[in-house]
């Protein structure tokens, strides 16, 4: 019994720390170029994120318009849940 509740322990650490993590890895700046696209490519950064500029976030909903229209209810949610 104490072995199943030492794994369900650690599983649990394991995922509250991926949880949090995951939203540390963003991507800034440029740390090289694709040669084969002829494309920047982005730096990996540790770091909180930031909100997208509003000139990008309208390129995003030409660009991916049912991605955009998802990311924008899932705030929704999210910040309703908050207040």
């Amino acid at each position: 019994m104490q072995l199943k509740s030492s794994i369900f322990s650690a599983l649990c650490f394991l995922l509250l720390t991926s949880l949090t993590g995951a939203s540390r890895c963003v991507m800034r700046g440029h740390c090289g170029l694709d040669e084969d696209l002829d494309k920047d490519i982005p730096c990996k950064v540790n770091a909180a994120p930031k909100p997208l500029p509003r000139s990008d976030w309208s390129l995003f909903r030409e660009v991916c318009p049912d991605l955009a229209e998802t990311v924008k209810q899932v705030r929704r949610r999210t910040f309703a849940v908050q207040d």
